[in-house]
Parts: structure tokens; sequence; C-alpha cells
């Protein structure tokens, strides 16, 4: 993925995103409303954000945005980085992707009661249990 040049706008930097990271069960861009309910804004918000609308988000929307996309925060400031390694090749397997677009917009709570069932599982498949 290339990153977009420095004089880009958040806005151009969130539509980077969109066009190289598709959603990988449906394998089109990923909807205003998707986004919405894996990181807890509002579409509008999401739709605010991506059309440069609001071109001041707080932190916890990059940092949110960032690790929906698997990217640092600093990406959107110009930061020349590449997605987490591990995260791409996680993701290049449909079933992960499966998983991990099934449990967006679920509670942080759950979230973990589903990792730690995984965590569970790679144990007793790796024998480590």
């Amino acid at each position: 993925m290339s990153t977009p040049p420095l004089r880009h706008s958040f806005a151009a930097r969130f539509e980077h995103l969109l066009s190289s990271y598709p959603n990988p069960v449906s394998r089109r861009r990923y909807s205003d409303a998707e986004i919405a309910a894996a990181i807890g804004l509002s579409k509008t918000a999401v739709w605010n954000l991506r059309t440069g609308q609001t071109a001041n988000p707080t932190w916890e929307t990059i940092h949110a945005l960032a690790e929906f996309f698997g990217v640092t925060p600093g990406y959107f400031f110009g930061a020349a980085e590449e997605p987490d390694a591990e995260l791409r090749a996680a993701m290049a397997d449909a079933g992960v992707r499966h998983i991990a677009t099934r449990a967006a917009g679920v509670s942080p709570e759950s979230q973990q009661m589903i990792l730690d069932v995984l965590e569970t599982i790679r144990r007793r498949e790796s024998g480590d249990d």
C-alpha cells in the first residue's frame, strides 16, 4: 500500500484506506454504516470525516479508524507506515476476515470473551494446554 503524499488531508488519507482495503467478506468498499458500527460513531460522523466536513477528529476516532484498518494513527498525519504485517497476514485468511467482521460492533466485553475463547482454542490446538 502506498501512502498518499504529505499534503493530503485526513479525508484523502481516509479515502485511500477505503480504496485500498475493501470489506474482506463482501469484497466491496466498506460503507459508512459498516465503519460506524465497528468504531462506535454515527454514519453521519463517518461521512463527515470521509468527505472532509470534519477536519479535526478526536484522538479516540483516529485511533479507532487506525485499528479498524490496521494502520498506526500516524498514518493520518503523513507517516509513511505500512499496516501491521501480522494483521495483514491474518486478514489474508478468509476465515479470519469473517470472524473479524462478525465481531465488529459487539461490546468490548464481548470482544474480550471472544478473544479468551480463541486463545483457549489456540492453546489446545498447539498442545500448550
